[in-house]
């Protein structure tokens, strides 16, 4: 009945955590498409999305940090966390970027992604707007592929290698807008994301790390 009762809260919160990802990858670049202003509706997600999971994660009690991947493998202490972290800011992004220019080798299109025209492009808004959503993405994006969605599949009983297809082809998928190029990156991306996740059990590390990856990206635009 309680292994029922988390997956069922899981469940809940996945859902929940994958409307950032599913929208910015698929609705918003439609909206754009027909002409709408989604400015409101980008500030929505980043803000209240965010909130609403964080009052239900408080208010379950079916739920713990390590069935969410808070807690690693072995209870590690801060400074261990805080070593993995600096080295995934450090590694993550040299991945992720150098995935990027091996796509645009292969021949693969680089699409538009509709969040960078509503970075400011005036500092210090801009570096403050691109730190927000840099931190936002990172966490919603971690804590439901590799917290939510790993868990759920191993409370299945699901395998490691069906797990590392799984997570980036999902990870992927939700990153079209950025067409084949993006989708490529990304795979690579999560896959050493998994394949970390998996070993250490640790997701603040990956949080650090994608939050510095996509921080870099906006910055970018700048």
């Amino acid at each position: 009945m309680i292994l029922k009762r988390k997956k069922i809260d899981l469940w809940m919160v996945s859902v929940a955590m994958y409307v950032i990802p599913f929208v910015n990858g698929w609705v918003f670049p439609y909206l754009e498409y027909l002409h709408f202003d989604i400015r409101k509706a980008i500030a929505f997600q980043f803000l209240a999305i965010p909130l609403a999971v964080l009052v239900y994660l408080l208010y379950r009690d079916n739920l713990s940090l390590s069935d969410m991947g808070f807690v690693g493998r072995g209870n590690p202490n801060a400074s261990l966390v805080g070593i993995h972290a600096l080295i995934c800011m450090c590694l993550l992004p040299i991945i992720f970027f150098s995935s990027m220019k091996y796509a645009y080798r292969l021949g693969f299109s680089g699409g538009h992604s509709v969040i960078y025209d509503y970075i400011p492009h005036t500092f210090p808004l801009g570096i403050v707007a691109c730190i927000t959503m840099a931190i936002v993405i990172g966490l919603v994006e971690e804590f439901h592929f590799q917290g939510c969605i790993i868990s759920l599949l191993n409370m299945y009983s699901v395998t490691r290698w069906k797990i590392l297809l799984i997570v980036p082809l999902l990870f992927g998928a939700v990153h079209w807008e950025g067409g084949w190029r993006d989708v490529l990156a990304t795979w690579i991306f999560s896959n050493v994301e998994v394949l970390y996740f998996l070993r250490y059990r640790m997701i603040f590390p990956l949080i650090c790390g994608h939050a510095t990856t996509d921080f870099i990206a906006f910055a970018m635009v700048i």
